[in-house]
């Protein structure tokens, strides 16, 4: 009977962790919705905005010199281009970048550090998008390096470790010789 009534008490604590941990998690889950709701609604992510026309969106501040620049309120007939500029103003446009066939999302890379400016253009009406700022600021040298040397010194302390369990390993499943 003591048994019984161990293995009861036991059981209703697992219940009650377990029935504590689902609590856990779907707190954690509504604290992530709210909060991947809140980041679409402010325009942080990838979200369509409410403006009317051409608008071009991407991220503010990159640090690997790659990002995607995307165009909203061009028909999918229809083309256009990015243009790169030093300043605000667009006084020299330096570069232009068109996206192949009906693609609305350009990927670019192999930009310095250094603050970028970007807008679209509508290559049928030439109406402008928005202006959109962006800036470049690569991990420092001495980080990149650290983590190389990091990275080299686990590589090479896996080798040997590899070679030395190999080695013993074979020692010991040599076979005695007959003879």
């Amino acid at each position: 009977m003591l048994n019984k009534c161990n293995q009861l008490d036991s059981l209703k604590a697992f219940i009650r962790e377990r029935y504590a941990m689902q609590k856990l998690l779907i707190g954690i889950l509504v604290v992530m919705s709210t909060l991947g709701s809140g980041l679409l609604l402010s325009g942080t992510a990838f979200a369509d905005t409410a403006q009317p026309g051409l608008t071009l969106q991407g991220p503010d501040k990159v640090r690997e010199g790659y990002f995607q620049l995307r165009v909203d309120g061009v028909a999918e007939e229809d083309s256009f281009v990015i243009e790169l500029a030093s300043s605000e103003q667009f006084a020299t446009v330096e570069n232009t970048f068109s996206p192949l066939g009906a693609f609305r999302q350009l990927s670019l890379s192999g930009f310095d550090d250094g603050r970028y400016y970007f807008r679209a253009v509508h290559s049928g009406t030439g109406e402008y998008s928005n202006i959109h700022q962006l800036d470049v600021v690569h991990y420092p040298l001495w980080q990149a390096l650290s983590l190389f040397t990091l990275g080299a010194l686990l590589f090479i302390s896996l080798l040997v470790t590899m070679l030395i369990l190999t080695r013993r390993s074979a020692r010991n499943h040599k076979e005695p010789s007959h003879g």
